[in-house]
């Protein structure tokens, strides 16, 4: 009897041993695929919480920075200073008059005058909701060009494999993009003496633009390379340099579109050629050691090289953002239309640099022995010839009626900008009036009505200083911003 009470005992034991072994495992396991979907979970929210993170990034550098430094450099703070100073003398002066009933006087005629001025603000934004009724032209504006692009741009897409750029409507390989550099690479170390020199010892220019005619003009005469041998060579020269001129004004158009915030297209918001190709505008511009805003006394060959393909490379990545603002819904007038007057200008250039390329090429074609220009076929000159003299008029078109749409547009957001801070320091006020001043008399204490009585009268003074310095906007002449940034100033003077 004992021996199997022993017996089952033990057995009782191996069972619940085995029972907590698989209950243990079974814990273990569920923790474990909830430990794995917690894993799964997190790593499916990391990015999301990446993405939210350096989207309030850059929402902060487009849109806050901007602000404070808009609205507090010079004038702001005066305005506020006045306004806390003068609350402090009508409250705490030597002849105040604390008395609950002079307080309340003067909080009614304040919120009478904030009410008015805030209907005159509100003005601003009137006049910016009026601006809609430009849509249809800028509409028909971004149609137009779209239309435009497309004679352009196509050209660029058939010539021969050696200067395919990356032209999305047309089929290019990574060979033909390195074909294309080795290719631009000979022409210029075959047809440079040395670095290009763009101007003199005296800070005198070799070069005139001229772009309602041919573009640039170099003056080889003036130039260090006059008297080189043969007597072709100087042409050849002038072309080169001519090339690498439009090439850089191409780039400095691009760059200065992209620092006028009328961009959409970014590193991260684009295809892998819009990312290169601004990887490579930044590259640039650091080993070259200069600006894009102004041409440089010289370049050598190297740069020269890197300079005419990046800015071949901006014709694919002028094509995308085109679409990209084509079909953005949430466009704002004065951005579009700013973007069609650097895409315009941009545009433009690259016509001007394909056909000094092409001239180039036929240059240097007299130099190889059983070829003549004369006996090409027409099929072969129209692939290497953009014709940009046959639609240079209806650009030229364009590139006028975006300059006015733009001051239109600019005016009008102008307006809307100076109207933003009386309507927020009269929005303050009122909401601490109606919220701050009856719980401060609801304390019981004089000292701490009449410190917050100085406060809300002091929120209410800013919003009527602020006010007056948007009636004064609204009626002085303000100078709308310049369109474009030319090439040689510096657009933080």
């Amino acid at each position: 009897m004992g021996k199997k009470f022993v017996l089952r005992g033990l057995c009782t034991l191996r069972r619940l041993r085995v029972t907590g072994a698989h209950a243990v495992a079974k814990l273990i396991t569920q923790k474990g695929k909830l430990a794995s979907r917690l894993l799964l979970r997190a790593r499916s929210v990391t990015p999301r919480v990446r993405e939210l993170l350096s989207s309030s990034q850059r929402a902060m550098r487009r849109w806050f920075a901007p602000v404070v430094k808009r609205r507090f450099g010079l004038i702001a703070p005066m305005i506020v200073a006045i306004a806390c100073a003068t609350a402090s003398l009508i409250v705490f002066g030597s002849k105040a008059d604390k008395s609950p009933e002079n307080l309340w006087n003067l909080m009614r005629i304040l919120l009478q005058i904030t009410s008015l001025i805030l209907g005159v603000n509100v003005i601003g934004v009137t006049i910016n909701t009026n601006q809609f009724g430009q849509a249809a032209a800028i509409r028909k504006l971004i149609a137009d060009i779209n239309e435009l692009a497309g004679s352009l741009f196509w050209p660029l897409s058939i010539p021969h494999p050696k200067l395919r750029p990356p032209i999305i409507r047309g089929l290019v390989t990574r060979e033909d993009h390195a074909r294309r550099r080795l290719f631009i690479g000979y022409l210029v170390r075959a047809t440079a003496i040395g670095n290009l020199v763009f101007r003199g010892a005296h800070k005198n220019d070799f070069y005139v633009f001229r772009p309602r005619w041919d573009g640039v003009w170099y003056q080889t005469v003036k130039s260090p390379f006059a008297n080189v041998e043969p007597t072709t060579k100087p042409v050849e020269v002038s072309t080169i340099h001519e090339v690498a001129l439009c090439a850089f004004t191409v780039l400095h158009y691009v760059s200065e579109m992209r620092a006028a915030n009328c961009c959409l297209l970014s590193p991260t918001r684009g295809s892998m050629g819009v990312k290169w190709f601004l990887d490579d505008l930044q590259k640039l511009q650091e080993n070259l050691g200069v600006s894009l805003a102004k041409v440089p006394d010289s370049l050598s060959l190297a740069d020269s090289s890197a300079l005419i393909n990046t800015a071949l490379e901006a014709a694919y990545y002028l094509d995308q953002e085109l679409r990209e603002q084509s079909d953005n819904p949430n466009w704002q007038p004065h951005q579009i239309t700013h973007f069609s007057c650097y895409f315009l200008e941009c545009i433009t250039w690259i016509g001007y640099l394909w056909d000094n390329i092409q001239l180039l090429r036929e240059q240097r074609l007299h130099f190889h022995r059983g070829i003549s220009v004369k006996a090409m076929s027409e099929t072969t000159l129209s692939k290497m010839r953009m014709r940009v003299e046959e639609i240079r008029p209806k650009i030229f078109q364009l590139s006028t009626a975006a300059k006015v749409e733009y001051g239109v547009a600019s005016r009008f957001w102008l307006i809307r900008q100076a109207s933003k801070p009386g309507i927020g320091w009269a929005v303050v006020f009122l909401a601490c009036a109606g919220v701050g001043w009856p719980l401060g008399l609801t304390t019981g204490s004089h000292a701490t009505m009449v410190t917050v009585f100085a406060i809300i009268y002091a929120l209410g003074l800013t919003a009527l200083l602020e006010s007056l310095v948007f009636a004064w906007k609204l009626t002085w002449v303000q100078k709308t911003p310049e369109p474009l940034a030319r090439i040689g100033s510096n657009p933080a003077d």
